[in-house]
């Protein structure tokens, strides 16, 4: 199936450097699918910080003005969290260093490569 290859692209951008960890997360529930990285709990934190995106669908008229959501960036002192939709009801969380050390373009690339491998589930 395709979750074992949903498994190691996550464990190839968790290996990025400044990248702590990522999942993927159902937004309506925060439901985990799958989660890799070496910074402890990444897995719980994802489905807690699933939390920002909802909020912004639940309150999508307010936002209507701004236009579609594409990606949102939480800094707090010690880690920065970056969502980014993928696929159809499901959303990127990467957790990184803070200070930023990540080098987003190859962030980038490798969010296009899970995008397309959610599609093709």
């Amino acid at each position: 199936m395709t979750g074992s290859r949903l498994q190691q692209a996550l464990a190839q951008m968790a290996s990025l450097p400044g990248v702590g960890g990522c999942a993927i997360v159902e937004a309506d529930t925060g439901m985990v699918w799958e989660s890799a990285g070496e910074l402890p709990g990444v897995h719980h934190l994802s489905e807690a910080v699933s939390d920002y995106w909802r909020l912004f669908l639940r309150r999508s008229e307010d936002f209507a003005a701004l236009g579609e959501l594409r990606a949102q960036v939480l800094i707090h002192s010690h880690r920065r969290v970056t969502l980014v939709g993928c696929g159809e009801g499901l959303v990127l969380v990467t957790v990184s260093g803070e200070p930023d050390q990540v080098r987003w373009a190859d962030w980038k690339g490798a969010v296009g490569g899970l995008q397309q491998l959610v599609a093709s589930m």
